[in-house]
């Protein structure tokens, strides 16, 4: 199924966005009026080549015809694209420079937000490093813990014969138990 817009679809469209002044130069527009452009440009071609086949002899018109009325025709529409380009450019700089105000201030306000996170951070590097300073009493507080409960389950499991001591982090490797031969 074609889903391209009929005729009329997209020549509302193309009114609409004539007096759409919000939205700009939309595609289809732009389409639009290169496609008139492309139509404008042959009039001088035309119209100066039945004025050399009036005013003149048949030579110049066919001159007209065939050499200088594609040459300007060329130029008309380069130099209109060049133009209709640089106009895009503009209207979109335009844009950019009216949303400039409001990016100035979010920037401004991200910034204040920075530098009231920077004014912070002694504090929170002062509170970090006491927390590390505190962590070795912490890690020994835990080892003791480790230790006894080790020691009471070491007392729960009293059918099995350990030969393990309580173990801590802080103390050398543990020595591999001997097994014991079996029978």
């Amino acid at each position: 199924m074609d889903e391209r817009p009929s005729p009329m679809q997209g020549a509302q469209s193309l009114v609409r966005g004539l007096f759409d002044i919000e939205e700009g130069l939309s595609r289809s527009l732009l389409t639009a009026i290169y496609r008139l452009v492309f139509l404008l440009a042959a009039l001088p071609w035309i119209i100066f080549t039945v004025l050399a086949f009036q005013r003149s002899n048949v030579v110049w018109g066919l001159v007209w015809a065939v050499v200088l009325g594609p040459a300007v025709y060329v130029a008309l529409v380069i130099a209109s694209r060049f133009a209709l380009g640089f106009t895009v450019m503009l209207i979109r700089l335009i844009q950019e420079l009216t949303e400039l105000p409001n990016a100035v201030d979010r920037l401004t306000s991200e910034v204040a937000n920075l530098r009231g996170d920077i004014g912070r951070l002694p504090d929170v590097v002062e509170e970090l490093t006491g927390q590390v300073q505190a962590l070795p009493g912490v890690v020994g507080h835990l080892n003791e813990h480790i230790d006894s409960l080790q020691y009471s389950l070491d007392k729960a499991q009293f059918w099995r014969t350990s030969r393990r001591r309580p173990r801590s982090r802080t103390d050398e490797p543990l020595e591999p138990v001997p097994n014991e031969p079996e029978e």
